[in-house]
Order: structure tokens, then C-alpha cells, then sequence
């Protein structure tokens, strides 16, 4: 049943102080559908199967028309009727075009984990005396807010927003990069193969009031639609030993001087937080010392919408309307990469977590306060 279309029934009666007047009647067309490309098995080469593409398309329920009934009055006038109404074609939810920024955000996460890289130790060399300023800073503040405690019983008295910030982007980076060195060493050498897989979700709604006029004087509902989609990058691929010494310098931040630069630059993790811009630098050389295999981008939408808020429009009708409707519509889309990817341009990052809001009232209220710079490590 690729696509299967169907009649749906609506019926219209009117009277004029009692007595019959005219009726009509008709149809109007509901589809299902559910579509699929061929499934190819592709054959395995040294242990490995290529991907193929692949995609499906499911649209199920009361997809082009809802379900009604509307019993209007005007004066001596009266209209009633009921059956399946398409609001003249415009009842049917096209799904909605995949966020550009998603694509971007899943190959972003998937090859800073083939990159592997726990601690940047070009950044740390350049920010070695911030580093080190920061350590003595902050243990020397530890220590008198010990001693502080034990002789008052107070805390330290400073500014929150900047001791929320050093958190953040001092000392969280900084124990990061002694666990990723320790990493380094246990882990050794990278598998032959690695498998990478970056994800990427988004969800949409919308409300679009249509007219309806099968049944009645007129009438209008309103569609309430809600989806969400979910993409999944996977990318496939193989050490090339002749190169491991550069894939291990990537891997340490050693190759990459766009990314020192960036990470450099007075006040550059405040954008970040905005803009990812330095994880779109660190992806650059992730796939040195590797060879692509191949890989595949997974877009799953799933969607549903219904009729709501039934009401008389017709002017100078009064009376009672009803409407029902629910479509459930799904799309598999897989598609296959012939290259290693990279993303595109950074985007806008609307970040909603509690974690970066709070980061964000801090980075305000420190501008708002004139304090110190705070250094990202």
C-alpha cells in the first residue's frame, strides 16, 4: 500500500422557519500513505560493510481531512450537516525542512570524538603562566577563606558571578586537562577502526487556523501540529599507520594553529558559549592520520496534528460546532557521505540548559560589575 486514496462523506441540510429547504452533499479525498526505497545489502570488504541509503515515508490517521458537525441559526434560518471536511485543501501538515544547523552540530560531535582529544597541550604551553597564576590565586584565596571561616565563622566576601566563572572556566578545565593527560597515557594507541557518532535534535510546533465550510454556513478550526526530529551522524574509519605520528600530534592539539588562535583571543569562550566557533576550528584536522571508510546521516521526523477549537464564523450564525481529527506522519531518511565531512560555518547556538543559563547570568553580571577578566584554560 504505497499510497491508498479514499472517499470521505459530508452532508449539509437547511430549513427556513421550519419548513426544508435545499441539501447537498459530496466527498472529499483522504490519502495513506507509506513509501520505501529498495533496502540494498551492500557486501562487505575487509570486514566492513559499505552503507547504503535509504527512506521511508509513513502518513496514517485523518491525514487531508478532519471529521465535523455544525448546527448554525439565524433568525427564522437554519443550517446543520456534518461528515469530513479538507478546508479546501489545506487541511494536509506538510512536514517541516530540517534545521540546517542540526547536520552541522552532529558532524561537529562526531569528529571531536574521533579526534580523541583530552587535553590541547599547545594551549596549555601558551597559557602555561596563566595557568600557573590562577593555581596560586585561587589556593592562596582558598587559604585565607579557611582561615577566615575559622576565625569568623563568615565566608569569603566576594563577588559570586566571578567565583561561579573561575568554576566554569578555570578550574573545571584545568582538573579536564590533568584527567586527559592520565587518559592519554592509559589508553595508548587508537583501535585499527574506530566508529564516531555525533547526534543532533530539534522539536517544532505550530497552530494554523483554517476555514471549514462542508457542513455549514461556516466554520473555522484550528490544526495544532507537533514534531520533533532526530538526527543521528555515524562516520567509519581506519588508522593509516604511515601517518600515525601526525594523527597522534591532531589528537594532542599540536596541528591545528586556528584553534590556538582562537582560543587565544581576549575573551573568546564568552562567544563560544553563543557561537561555537572553536569547536568548528578543533573538527579541521580531526581525520588526520585516518582513512574515511564511509559514514551515513540518519533523519528521523516524527509528527502529529490535530483539528481543535471548533467555531461558527459565519456572520450572524449562532449555534454549536465539533470538530476530531488525528495524523500521525513519520519520515526515514538515510542518506550516504562519499567524503569525510566537515561542518558548515558556526551557527547560533540556542542553548537552553540551566548549566549555560547560568554561565550566562554570570558572564553578564561580571560585564555589569566591571570586574576582572576571567581566563578560560
Amino acid at each position: 500500500m504505497p499510497i491508498d486514496s479514499f472517499q470521505k462523506a459530508w452532508s449539509r441540510d437547511s430549513s427556513l422557519n421550519g419548513v426544508p429547504g435545499g441539501s447537498s452533499s459530496g466527498t472529499v479525498i483522504e490519502r495513506y500513505t507509506d513509501t520505501r526505497s529498495i533496502l540494498k545489502r551492500n557486501k562487505k570488504t575487509d570486514r566492513w560493510r559499505p552503507p547504503s541509503a535509504y527512506t521511508r515515508f509513513i502518513e496514517e490517521g485523518d491525514v487531508y481531512t478532519f471529521y465535523g458537525s455544525q448546527d448554525a441559526r439565524s433568525g427564522g434560518i437554519r443550517q446543520w450537516g456534518s461528515g469530513c471536511d479538507d478546508c479546501s485543501g489545506n487541511y494536509h501538515c506538510p512536514l517541516p525542512t530540517v534545521p540546517a544547523y542540526m547536520e552541522s552540530a552532529a558532524v561537529t560531535k562526531a569528529l571531536l570524538q574521533l579526534k580523541g582529544q583530552n587535553v590541547n597541550y599547545t594551549q596549555n604551553i601558551a597559557e602555561r603562566r596563566q595557568t600557573a597564576s590562577l593555581v596560586e590565586n585561587t589556593c592562596i584565596r582558598l587559604w585565607r577563606m579557611v582561615r577566615q571561616t575559622r576565625r569568623t565563622a563568615a565566608h569569603l566576601g566576594t563577588d559570586p558571578f566571578n567565583l561561579w566563572l573561575e568554576l566554569q572556566y578555570g578550574w573545571k578545565p584545568l582538573l579536564s586537562d590533568v584527567h586527559g593527560v592520565v587518559k592519554d597515557l592509559a589508553d595508548g594507541l587508537r583501535p585499527e577502526k574506530v566508529t564516531v557518532v555525533g547526534t543532533a535534535h530539534d522539536t517544532f510546533k505550530a497552530t494554523t487556523a483554517l476555514g471549514a465550510s462542508k457542513f455549514g454556513p461556516g466554520m473555522s478550526i484550528n490544526r495544532v501540529m507537533r514534531g520533533r526530529t532526530d538526527m543521528k551522524v555515524r562516520l567509519d574509519y581506519v588508522q593509516i599507520f604511515a601517518e600515525s605520528n601526525l594523527r597522534l600530534l591532531a589528537q594532542e592539539g599540536l596541528t591545528n594553529p586556528l584553534d590556538l588562535a582562537w582560543e587565544e583571543l581576549p575573551f573568546s569562550f564568552v562567544v563560544d558559549w553563543f557561537i561555537p566557533i572553536g569547536d568548528f576550528f578543533n573538527c579541521l584536522d580531526a581525520s588526520l592520520g585516518w582513512h574515511f571508510l564511509g559514514g551515513t546521516k540518519s533523519v528521523m521526523q516524527r509528527m502529529n496534528y490535530y483539528a481543535r477549537d471548533p467555531k461558527i464564523t459565519a456572520p450572524g450564525f449562532t449555534g454549536t460546532a465539533t470538530c476530531q481529527g488525528k495524523a500521525s506522519v513519520r519520515k526515514l531518511d538515510r542518506s550516504v557521505y562519499s567524503s569525510s565531512p566537515l561542518p558548515n560555518p558556526p551557527f547560533f547556538n540556542d542553548r537552553s540548559s540551566s548549566m549555560h543559563v547560568a554561565n550566562g547570568i554570570s558572564l553578564l553580571g561580571s560585564a555589569f560589575t566591571n570586574s576582572k577578566r576571567i581566563i578560560r584554560l
